[in-house]
């Protein structure tokens, strides 16, 4: 088996230089036909915008765009462009603009980026004038075309449209870079709007000498205007003609990375992550599972381009793309701790992609889309405006997400293996309740409960909330669990398939107090000889509104047949029923459902 290291991998990680794909012979998916008929055409003098998530290789998008434009025909060789142009290829002028390398700060914004403006011209040996970025860019187009005019009297070429004026290629990446990054300051975001706006009011004004612009980045909001001084930006983030020019196809898989499938099998086989028998085709499946499942147009599919080159160069299966940036929790994309579950709601849509950037109700669903936490799985109506089905696109995004949530909500912050401290401590869970331990399942939500109100004092979890992260730790554990399992009359809080096969219909309730002054009862908490908690006698005035939940959760579930999917299983069914009262106080009762008919 060959085993790749750093130097001669031909699986180039994170590669954003696209001359390097030739200089180490790595293995590359041609994307440049799809590229020829975005640069080629009449539309091609339109400003073009896209967004894709991080590491989805937008960087290398725009620097092979560069390439093909400076006229370096030798680095295509054998690539679809280079069949499709023949001989008529010519050199543009291109500036490359990286606003992640520009500072969002917006006392220096302005500055660093004028700075960034002056040190492409000088590498042209172009001294500017300009004081501001947007006068220096102007400055700079006009005089990069004025030249090229001069010492390169253009062909009439497929790629000039016959235009010797519009002889100019500006490339922007991440320029939402400074935007997300003061999400949350109302006054620094606008003073970064502003700046924005001004800068691409300038570029505008500089179209007759533009041949191609291409803008792109992870995000882009309603009612920001940044791109107002730019009429008619062509969008193409969502169009089903590119919807895969990020990412690789299945079909590009196979053809790619066919070399690699034996090798990348064997390793995978000596690591126990597939099965002895398992052949290329279930490696493929394997990989489709875990990376594959991205859309754009709720049609064509891609798997993310990171973690399939990482899978290869490590040979191993791993949450690349999740663990190479950013978290869910820590970034600005969640406000609040509602946003953790919505991407598993399995009923999620989206009518606008694009959300409002507005820092007091942010429209969490739309970026999270964006960010590539949530993917078209369809489009559902067209008119009068679209409407999305989303979902988690792979299992990559699915494991990563719940072990985080799992970690953050419940997890002790000194706990050096997150995982291992789940597998240890809630596998006992499980088993007390498939065993229908109640007094072990008491013991265990309490500590639940009260690893929540630690992390998170200021809010109290609703019945939603604590279903959603129940059902996160029962499939931890690879039990089937089912939330909302809807019957004819309503729909169950959860479902649950316990290791012995029986069924568990789960019915939660959160108790109110009598009166205000019993929400600050705290129960006697008692442990055993080995450390473990259990939980003393609760109040009887506690005791009696628990009690009554419990009996309400009880009748909820046989009023509303919620066992009724069961009722051909082959196993036993019981009712579950969870009465929580303020912020410690748990009731579990189990019941056995038995059939009219006295199965």
């Amino acid at each position: 088996m060959e085993v790749f290291d750093s130097e001669d991998s031909p699986f180039l990680v994170g590669e954003t230089n696209f001359e390097t794909f030739s200089e180490v012979e790595g293995v590359y998916v041609d994307k440049t036909g799809l590229i020829h008929d975005l640069i080629s055409g009449k539309k091609s003098t339109v400003p073009v915008f896209l967004t894709r998530p991080r590491r989805f290789g937008k960087t290398l998008l725009l620097d092979t765009i560069g390439n093909i434009f400076e006229g370096r025909r030798e680095l295509f060789s054998g690539l679809e462009i280079h069949r499709r142009l023949g001989d008529l290829w010519e050199t543009f002028p291109v500036i490359r603009l990286s606003f992640n390398s520009i500072s969002d700060d917006p006392e220096t914004f302005e500055d660093d980026l004028l700075v960034s403006i002056k040190t492409i011209a000088r590498i042209r040996k172009i001294e500017l004038e300009s004081k501001s970025p947007s006068a220096a860019i102007s400055e700079l187009i006009a005089m990069l075309s004025a030249e090229h005019r001069f010492l390169q009297p253009p062909d009439i070429s497929r790629l000039t449209l016959g235009n010797p004026f519009r002889n100019v290629v500006l490339l922007i990446d991440e320029y939402d870079f400074p935007l997300v990054g003061n999400i949350g300051v109302r006054t620094d975001l606008e003073k970064i709007r502003l700046s924005l706006h001004k800068f691409y009011s300038s570029v505008k004004s500089c179209s007759k000498f533009l041949r191609f612009v291409f803008i792109t980045g992870i995000t882009k909001f309603r009612q920001l205007s940044v791109f107002s001084g730019m009429n008619n930006t062509r969008d193409i983030s969502l169009t089903e003609k590119y919807a895969t020019i990020c990412g690789f196809t299945e079909d590009e898989i196979n053809s790619a990375f066919e070399n690699y499938f034996e090798q990348t099998l064997d390793a995978l086989k000596k690591k126990n992550q597939i099965s002895k028998e398992s052949t290329p085709l279930d490696l493929i499946k394997l990989m489709m599972e875990w990376y594959n499942g991205y859309s754009w147009d709720g049609k064509s599919r891609v798997l993310n381009p990171w973690s399939v080159l990482s899978f290869f160069s490590e040979q191993s299966l791993g949450n690349y793309w999740y663990e190479s940036g950013s978290s869910l929790l820590t970034s600005n994309i969640t406000q609040n701790r509602t946003d953790y579950f919505k991407v598993f709601d399995k009923n999620l849509t989206m009518v606008s992609p694009y959300p409002v950037m507005d820092i007091d109700n942010m429209d969490s669903t739309a970026v999270l889309m964006q960010a590539g936490y949530l993917t078209i799985d369809r489009i559902t109506q067209l008119a009068p405006k679209p409407k999305y089905s989303l979902k988690i696109p792979n299992n990559e995004i699915f494991k990563s997400i719940r072990l985080e949530i799992l970690e953050h909500m419940i997890v002790p912050s000194n706990e050096d293996d997150p995982e291992l401290y789940l597998n240890q401590k809630y596998m006992g869970f499980l088993k007390a309740f498939g065993s229908r331990d109640e007094k072990e399942c008491e013991r265990y939500l309490f500590t639940i409960l009260s690893s929540i109100y630690q992390r998170d004092p200021g809010n109290s979890p609703n019945e939603s909330y604590f279903r959603s992260l129940l059902q996160l730790l029962i499939e931890f554990g690879n039990d089937l669990a089912l939330p909302e399992l809807p019957s004819d009359i309503g729909k169950s809080d959860l479902s649950i398939k316990t290791p012995k096969g029986d069924w568990v219909v789960i019915e939660i309730k959160f108790a109110k107090s009598e009166s205000p002054e019993t929400d600050t009862t705290v129960p006697e908490i008692i442990t055993d000889n080995d450390g473990n908690i259990a939980i003393g006698n609760k109040p009887e005035f506690v005791q009696r509104i628990l009690d009554k939940k419990i009996n309400d959760s009880f009748l909820q579930i046989v009023n509303k047949n919620y066992a009724s999917k069961f009722i051909a299983s082959d196993f036993d069914v019981h009712a579950a029923a969870i009465a929580i009262y303020g912020t410690s106080y748990v009731t579990v009762r189990f019941r056995q459902i038995v059939w009219k008919d006295g199965k």
